[in-house]
């Protein structure tokens, strides 16, 4: 009978484009045929669309729900790993540098309980006021590795020396480097160097109140350079310093601050090197913790900066600013 039908809607189709010479009677049947074979095709069109979806408005409400349900978990996933992700790159940018100037290195100490120097030159430090080592490294916000240790001062009777030696004396070029977990702000505190500040000697990294700060002087005047303003504490900071006859910079997780050097050399005082407290007086205490400190004997250029933390950025995908 279906088929039937579909013989029928077929000429009348037929018939309807060559209507003319029917009689009024044979118009009305057309009409009703054709009426029919549209109603019809109206109900294998909405077949058509029922079976092509699949889904009640009910069942587009449950994925609409399991989809946002996904999403929220997803979000707050990434929100834990973008940190993980800055600490990652900053500890590769770390070893990249490492890696690439290595044979220019004079100080490297890991503070992995321990304060030897894995340099080769043997600059190792001491510790005063009984310091202690903890398990809040960098490392440590990425995965758990009980063998890295940072070493936690006080801020009041805590600090480091590192006998001088000729090797810590680049007069040219110098980098410094460390990470750095501050504990308090609005308060000057010394991170890493040699010498007395105010003598206008030396090279050094230094907190004051709320910025990096790299100086590097040569006995009348100093070159330095700031960071932004730092605004969190309790929290890893990777901290470079580079200074060489044309540039003084600054380079806090990767993002580079900059001026023209004045200064043709470096001229020392004849000081150690110091963590935590400046060579002088027993002021600027550093209150927080410390790790992975590196000092070479020349500036890396902000070509070698910008690729390393290209190459940071490519492998974790994240951004570290």
């Amino acid at each position: 009978m279906f088929n039937a039908h579909n013989n029928s809607c077929a000429k009348s189709g037929l018939a309807q484009q060559n209507n003319k010479g029917f009689t009024p009677l044979e118009n009305s049947r057309l009409t009703k045929i054709n009426h029919f074979c549209g109603n019809q095709k109206n109900v294998r069109t909405n077949r058509n669309i029922n079976s092509l979806t699949g889904f009640t408005i009910i069942e587009l409400l449950v994925v609409i729900a399991i989809i946002g349900l996904i999403s929220s978990v997803v979000l707050v996933s990434m929100r834990g790993s973008t940190g993980k992700a800055k600490i990652a790159k900053g500890m590769e940018f770390s070893q990249t540098i490492l890696n690439v100037v290595g044979s220019e290195i004079v100080l490297a100490l890991n503070l992995d309980g321990s304060a030897t120097d894995k340099s080769g030159y043997n600059n190792n430090a001491t510790l005063y006021g009984s310091p202690t080592y903890v398990d809040n490294t960098p490392h440590s916000v990425i995965e758990s590795k009980p063998e890295k240790r940072a070493l936690a001062l006080n801020g009041t009777s805590q600090w480091v020396r590192i006998p001088k030696d000729s090797s810590l004396k680049p007069t040219n070029a110098v980098t410094v480097e460390a990470w750095v977990y501050p504990r308090q702000l609005g308060k000057s505190q010394f991170i890493l160097g040699q010498g007395c500040m105010g003598s206008h000697r030396d090279y050094y990294i230094y907190f004051t109140s709320d910025r990096f700060r790299m100086y590097a002087c040569n006995g009348i005047r100093c070159d330095a350079i700031s960071s932004d303003r730092i605004t969190a504490i309790n929290r890893w900071y990777h901290v470079v310093g580079t200074w060489n006859t044309k540039e003084t910079k600054i380079i806090v997780n990767a993002v580079e601050f900059s001026t023209a050097s004045a200064n043709s050399e470096i001229v020392y005082s004849g000081s150690s090197i110091y963590l935590g407290r400046y060579g002088c007086g027993t002021t600027t205490y550093l209150n927080g913790i410390i790790d992975e400190v590196r000092i070479y004997e020349r500036a890396l250029g902000s070509s070698e900066i910008q690729q390393h933390y290209a190459e940071g950025a490519q492998k974790h995908e994240i951004a570290l600013k």
